[in-house]
């Protein structure tokens, strides 16, 4: 993903610019500008998932970053050193809008890092896990339910704020499950299967 230019506009689908447009359909229909103007600061967001928390692909100079118009809210995000899930959390609160952007998957398994995201990977697929699954805990590895328990904790800090999740990879499968949950709003890249996690984890059909 590249990294954001601007913030989304008032007129992104919603009248009075306050929360989030109830439908992203219009993001099928408008313009280039519109869509870009939407749908790039997501893109950055779903970028610094991966640049600034632990992991193989973390940069110094991203630790703190946001995208232009919106802040982090670095208490409420999730970056364990230890491994699992990872994610940052960014506001608008004179506009009541909040994004949840989910790490994807870290590919090197030298390391924790890609090494929890692997087996985390495994279980939501139903596949076997790798031997060196066995170090970390089945709480660190459920990564929905960590997911779920972060938009919970957001959700309380802001109440008055409407929130939409994004990420990509793992992260994208993440926030479509966290939305699907809530009834939520998700804007995703590249996402894998989640129906058959849905499913399997959640009372959603």
């Amino acid at each position: 993903a590249e990294a954001a230019q601007s913030a989304p506009s008032a007129g992104d689908g919603d009248g009075d610019g306050d929360g989030w447009p109830e439908s992203l359909e219009f993001l099928s229909s408008g313009s280039d500008e519109r869509f870009q103007s939407f749908v790039a600061p997501l893109a950055g967001m779903a970028k610094l998932s991966y640049t600034a928390t632990h992991g193989s692909y973390f940069r110094r100079p991203a630790e703190n970053a946001s995208v232009p118009g919106w802040r982090r809210r670095g208490a409420l995000e999730a970056n364990p050193a230890e491994g699992g899930m990872r994610a940052l959390v960014f506001l608008q609160p004179a506009r009541r809008r909040g994004v949840i952007a989910f790490r994807g998957t870290d590919l090197n398994t030298t390391g924790v890092s890609g090494q929890a995201d692997s087996c985390a990977d495994a279980l939501l697929a139903a596949r076997s896990l790798p031997p060196y699954c066995q170090k970390f805990s089945g709480e660190t590895l459920d990564y929905v339910a960590r997911a779920l328990e972060l938009a919970g904790r957001a959700a309380e800090a802001y109440s008055e704020v409407e929130w939409l999740f994004t990420g990509h990879s793992l992260g994208a499968q993440l926030a479509e499950l966290v939305a699907a949950s809530l009834g939520a709003r998700a804007l995703t890249f590249a996402p894998p299967a989640v129906v058959p996690v849905l499913r399997n984890r959640t009372s959603v059909d």
